[in-house]
């Protein structure tokens, strides 16, 4: 029954038609998807731990399972090209949250223990250096892993990065003014919801929500759409790294 969509890394137009129909409330299909989707689930979880996981056993799997889950509810084929794509981006947030989380108590636990002893501030200071250095290795991997969604969104809407940069503004009050419009546009939801469909700017429309003049919103048309596609996604890390959050 499920041949069409057995497989561990690649997927296929029928994929994502499984998970609209499981998005529809088919919940045999749902478990049947996740059940023969497991070999995947623990694949990804591997990439992230370092270590070989073992379906049913390991902590990080569960974790991933309940992620890869919660993913098809999540999953919007008008923003997102691949459910296996998107899937594997929850799961890898999701293992390295539980991962972080774990290794921070642990931290705890150690400092707790040691209260009193003479070294105590000593190895405080390591502990919160080495968790500065690892928040920022998993920010960066975060992001990364955003950056490479973001631009297949960006393909979709005939946009690229090299693109971008030839088109972005220059000067500071002019990012700060096309960011201020972008969010005020995604506030309106008939507003964003043109732009998302149509990829184009409704510019009498904006007249509504902006005084900037529409030669200037005219020069930046395309900065502006991917500021909107950037916030209406699940892009956080590559948000708060342009200080649009």
């Amino acid at each position: 029954m499920l041949k069409t969509f057995r497989q561990k890394h690649k997927d296929n137009p029928s994929v994502q038609e499984i998970v609209e129909k499981i998005q529809k409330g088919d919940t045999r299909l749902r478990n049947d998807f996740i059940r023969d989707y497991q070999p995947f689930i623990a694949s990804t979880t591997s990439e992230v731990c370092k270590r070989h996981i073992e379906i049913g056993k390991d902590d990080e799997f569960s974790v991933a399972l309940e992620a890869f889950n919660n993913s098809i509810d999540k999953f919007e084929p008008t923003k997102n090209s691949s459910f296996l794509n998107f899937a594997k981006l929850i799961m890898k947030r999701k293992v390295i949250d539980y991962i972080r989380m774990n290794t921070k108590h642990k931290d705890d636990t150690s400092l707790d223990y040691q209260q009193g002893a003479t070294e105590t501030l000593e190895n405080s200071a390591e502990i919160s250096i080495s968790m500065q250095h690892y928040d920022a290795e998993l920010e960066e991997r975060y992001r990364s892993e955003e950056i490479i969604e973001f631009q297949k969104t960006l393909t979709s809407y005939k946009l690229s990065f090299s693109e971008l940069a030839s088109v972005s503004p220059k000067h500071r009050d002019s990012k700060k003014n096309m960011a201020l419009l972008a969010k005020s546009i995604c506030a309106n939801a008939p507003l964003k919801q043109k732009v998302i469909e149509k990829g184009k700017l409704p510019m009498k429309e904006l007249e509504t929500v902006t005084d900037l003049s529409r030669k200037t919103i005219e020069r930046n048309r395309k900065y502006l759409i991917s500021l909107i596609l950037l916030l209406d996604g699940d892009f956080p890390y590559i948000q708060r790294y342009l200080n649009l959050q």
